[in-house]
């Protein structure tokens, strides 16, 4: 199958000249787990060349809101993602690290792997023992320094919320949960809240349980995701803020 058959009905959704630039526009994905959705989407927009990094393992529990089959149980997520895409498009480069990013290796693969990107996209889990939330900090900050497009959704509920320039909202807090809190309160002006979330986001911090996601969440994020990127390589400016709940029927644009 060459590119033309693969995209040819996109067009005049989208024209030749925002095709050449999805095709060539680098993306990389760091956490593929609910935004597992995300490079596939990309793929089937014409999107060629991806970076995928998660060093998490599939397992039977990601059925409900990740792209994975029971096929998958077992292998490293990034190289059962790699197989999806190139399963769509044959011709996509993709480089897939089957690795956690942390506030210790962050330089490293930052050099190795994320600054030639144009668009990032973090998925790292923020409600975690690792402090997730303090990774994506630094990524944000060193995204707007070399000034690449940084993206950061979060599954909520049924739906999501996506922010563009999570480095400018001055979180406070030195630890994970009152950084988290904080982002909470400030997404509260905009978005209601599931009942007891912070109960829930301390739940999963202390490793209760696992924290609940479903596949309109997943699905809701990766569109928000997708869609900004669609707007970005067609010249149009992105939004601070984005919330779309699909089971609520509620979209919020700022």
């Amino acid at each position: 199958m060459n590119y033309e058959e693969l995209v040819k009905r996109n067009f005049p959704l989208i024209s030749r000249e925002t095709q050449e630039k999805i095709r060539k526009l680098k993306v990389a994905i760091v956490g593929v787990g609910a935004l597992s959705f995300v490079p596939a989407m990309l793929a089937r927009l014409g999107g060629e060349n991806f970076v995928l990094i998660d060093g998490d393992i599939i397992e039977a529990h990601n059925m409900n809101h990740q792209i994975y089959t029971v096929h998958h149980i077992g292998k490293p997520k990034v190289e059962a993602l790699k197989e999806i895409i190139l399963s769509i498009n044959p011709q996509a480069n993709v480089i897939a690290l089957s690795s956690f990013v942390t506030l210790e290796n962050l330089e490293e693969i930052w050099e190795k792997y994320l600054s030639t990107a144009r668009v990032i996209v973090d998925g790292i889990d923020p409600v975690t023992p690792l402090g997730g939330i303090l990774i994506s900090l630094e990524l944000a900050r060193k995204a707007k320094e070399n000034e690449i497009v940084f993206l950061y959704p979060l599954d909520i509920g049924h739906g999501a919320i996506l922010l563009t320039q999570l480095d400018e909202l001055s979180l406070k807090g030195e630890e994970p949960l009152e950084i988290l809190l904080n982002l909470m309160q400030k997404a509260q002006q905009f978005i209601n809240f599931p009942q007891d979330y912070e109960e829930i986001i301390m739940k999963t911090l202390k490793e209760e349980i696992h924290y609940p996601q479903t596949i309109l969440s997943a699905i809701s994020a990766s569109i928000l995701v997708t869609t900004c990127i669609l707007n970005l390589v067609q010249g149009k400016s992105l939004p601070k803020l984005l919330y779309l709940d699909l089971a609520n029927l509620c979209f919020i644009h700022k």
